[in-house]
Order: C-alpha cells, then sequence, then structure tokens
C-alpha cells in the first residue's frame, strides 16, 4: 500500500518510473493493470523460494560463524540483481529507491524490545541485530537520502548515523479508496497484517493468549478475526484451535473485512515504521485499540482519535468499552478519519517527496 501511494505522488509529480519487484510463480504474469497504469515500465522476477523450517535453522545456525547477518540472505537473488544490472545498463536515473534495507543486497556495491523467552533465540537474535545494524549505517552512508516513515524514525536513523541525510516520507492511504460504512457486526474485532512478518505473528499470539480471554469472559459472543498474507501452516493450525477466532487468509481486499468490524486492534510488542493498518481502519472510520508501540509514528491523540493501552487487562477493558458504547465508537472513528485526511493522504505523500527531491538536489550539487 506504501509503495502504491508513492507511485501514484510520483505519477502526479511527472516522474517516470521503472518498477522492478519479486513476485510470487502464480504473479508473474498476472496482469498488475494498476501498477502499469503509475509505472512507465513494469518487471516481476520470480521471489526467492521459501525455505523450510529446518532448512532455516541450518541457515541461521551457519549464519553465526559470518560477519553478514541472516536476514539479507533470504532476500539475496540472482535474478534480481541481474535485472537490476540491466536496467542500471541500459537506463538513466535520477534515483533508485529501495523499499527495504534487506534488499539492499541486490544492489550494485558501486553505486553513484525482547519478548523472546527461549535463550538459544536470545542470543542468536542479539548476535543478528548487531550484524543488521552495521549493514543499516553502511547502507545509511552510503545512500545519497534516507527516507524514514516517520519523524520518529528520522531521529532514530539521525541518532545512530549522524552523517545521513534523513527526509521522513509517510506512510499515508488514499482515503478516496476508503468509505466509513455502517457496522454489521456489534461483537466482531479485527487485526489486519502480513502474518509472515514475526511481529504481526507475536502481536496476534498475545492477543490471543493474554487479552482475549479476559474479553470473552465480558462478551461471550466476541468474535476476532486475524486477516493476513502467507500464514505459517502452524500458525494457521494453532488459531484454528481457539474458540471464537477466525483466520483469513490472503485476502483479495481487506477492506471488506474491515468494514464488518467495529473494532480494530493493533497490539504489537515488537517492531518499528508506522502503521498502515491504523490508518486504512481510520480511512473507514473505525476505532483502534493499540498498544504504544504499535501507534509509535503516528501522531493520533490518545483517547480522542485512538485508544493505547500496554497492559493486557486494560487493553481488553478499552475494547470491552468500545464493544459496549456505539456512540463512543462513531466519536472515535470520526476523529480518527479525519486525522487521516489532513496528515496522512497523499497530499501530504507529495508535499514530502518534493522535499526529497530538493534534498537529494541540493547534495547533488
Amino acid at each position: 500500500m506504501r509503495n502504491r501511494n508513492l507511485l501514484r505522488a510520483l505519477q502526479r509529480e511527472g516522474v517516470r518510473v521503472y518498477f522492478l519487484a519479486f513476485a510470487e510463480p502464480e504473479e508473474l504474469h498476472a496482469p498488475h493493470d494498476q501498477l502499469r497504469s503509475l509505472c512507465e515500465h513494469v518487471q516481476f522476477v520470480q521471489a526467492p523460494k521459501r525455505c523450510s523450517q529446518l532448512e532455516e535453522y541450518l541457515g541461521r545456525f551457519a549464519s553465526l560463524f559470518e560477519t553478514a547477518p541472516y536476514g539479507p540472505r533470504r532476500f539475496r537473488s540472482a535474478l534480481m540483481t541481474a535485472a537490476l544490472h540491466k536496467a542500471l545498463d541500459t537506463h538513466r536515473f535520477q534515483a533508485i529507491i529501495c523499499d527495504d534495507v534487506y534488499l539492499a543486497c541486490n544492489l550494485p556495491a558501486n553505486l553513484s524490545v525482547e519478548t523472546e523467552r527461549n535463550w538459544a533465540k536470545r542470543i542468536y537474535g542479539r548476535l543478528e541485530h548487531r550484524k543488521i545494524r552495521r549493514m543499516e549505517l553502511r547502507e545509511c552512508k552510503r545512500a545519497k537520502v534516507v527516507l524514514a516513515c516517520s519523524a520518529r524514525d528520522k531521529q532514530l536513523i539521525q541518532s545512530h548515523c549522524p552523517g545521513a541525510n534523513v527526509c521522513v516520507l509517510p506512510n499515508v492511504v488514499d482515503t478516496d479508496d476508503y468509505s466509513p460504512t455502517p457496522e454489521r457486526d456489534d461483537n466482531l474485532i479485527i487485526f489486519v497484517g502480513s502474518l509472515d512478518w514475526l511481529p504481526n505473528r507475536d502481536a496476534v499470539e498475545y492477543f490471543v493468549t493474554e487479552v482475549f480471554p479476559a474479553l470473552r469472559q465480558m462478551h461471550p459472543e466476541v468474535r476476532f478475526i486475524v486477516a493476513g498474507r502467507l500464514p505459517p501452516p502452524w500458525f494457521r493450525e494453532r488459531l484454528g484451535s481457539v474458540p471464537g477466532v477466525e483466520l483469513h487468509a490472503d485476502v483479495p481486499d481487506v477492506r471488506v473485512l474491515i468494514a464488518q468490524a467495529v473494532v480494530c486492534v493493533v497490539p504489537l510488542r515488537i517492531g518499528g515504521g508506522t502503521r498502515l493498518k491504523i490508518m486504512e481502519a481510520a480511512a473507514m472510520a473505525k476505532p483502534t485499540v493499540s498498544t504504544r508501540l504499535g501507534a509509535e509514528g503516528l501522531d493520533f491523540v490518545e483517547g480522542q482519535e485512538i485508544l493505547l493501552e500496554d497492559e493486557p487487562g486494560k487493553f481488553a477493558r478499552a475494547v470491552s468499552g468500545l464493544l459496549k458504547d456505539a456512540s463512543r465508537r462513531r466519536e472515535i472513528g470520526r476523529a480518527a478519519r479525519s486525522r487521516v485526511e489532513k496528515q496522512y493522504g497523499v497530499t501530504a505523500l507529495r508535499d514530502a517527496w518534493r522535499q526529497v527531491v530538493c534534498t537529494a538536489e541540493k547534495i547533488g550539487r
């Protein structure tokens, strides 16, 4: 979604875009009409094969004896590297926007909070963290401009890499694509997020084990929908055994499910960036209950545009209060929608992009 809105903003600025991305085998030859309407050239290469759980453990073990982190290895691709070299050899670009620091491993070298209880995983996580931090600092120093999702992220990057030129390019939603809808089920809450990402799975596990049981005692009819792409098989089985919990995997249009819910929850405990899931809910005038980390980087007013709770019991009571009070839900939902329209719409993204271009041009002189 972030990329789509960025492409829209670039198109409106008259920028011609060459779009290169990974795709799953079944997506390689799909029409992708929307992308082609936004970009001058669209190219896909097959995504790296997903490792089995055993292969992943072996790979992570082997990486203990290497200087490079394991994480980016999953995105290293000879096909992507070849496609990048060909594009750079045959076209001239003003800028290369790398969507994620992990993907930087495919670029040419000469371009002008702990919740894990397993002690072995904690040690491994610390080692991987140090390697990734070194890699991030190296890439931030190498880049002409570093794009952050929020002012807080900009501050963090500059504190670790004072020499980096950091601009905020906020995550936004196009409010024209989202419409507030009448409530359909007073007992339905929802979580939206990619389920191949550990922080989202951790958030769901935390909510299901620590928050949802108390909520079910207060509201026996409450249902919890988890909507996201690529959930691991074991995760499907785990959620399938919990009464009142429904998993909707790889939903074509998540707005359909958000429209049915009355409350969105974002119980994140780890991770960074800004939360498109909160903006999507807000754009549809749905109230959100989140942890403070979950809403980090967003300027939503606590108590008026969003509810924030970190302790499981208080989180459950906050959701319960919204389930009981329809007028309160609508009040917070309307205020959240107004915030998105003012601060997190496509116009804000276009203004930020102009600032990025000006900064890059000044540095290049």
